[in-house]
């Protein structure tokens, strides 16, 4: 599924286009643009923290957009149910 989130530093905001892979979820960065200037990015013109802070980033709007947030949430309920007969 492809995703954009804006990630913002101390050198600007940039607008960043990835498609996230649902079953490993994995970032495939396609596009990062400066969003004042318009010029591109290269990946490697970021940090280690830099880029692992994108691709949380990019995570977060990936489950905004599934709503994988309320999946987790309901996962969790059902815990709560009945114990299978001891004789089972």
């Amino acid at each position: 599924m492809r995703v954009e989130t804006l990630y913002t530093d101390s050198s600007g905001t940039y607008r960043v286009t990835a498609d996230i892979r649902e079953n490993n979820r994995t970032a495939h960065v396609l596009s990062i643009v400066d969003n004042d200037y318009g010029g591109d990015a290269d990946w490697d013109d970021f940090s280690r923290d830099e880029q692992a802070a994108i691709h949380q980033l990019l995570l977060e709007e990936y489950d905004a957009v599934t709503g994988d947030d309320e999946l987790e949430a309901d996962d969790s309920s059902d815990e709560d149910g009945d114990d299978p007969p001891s004789d089972y």
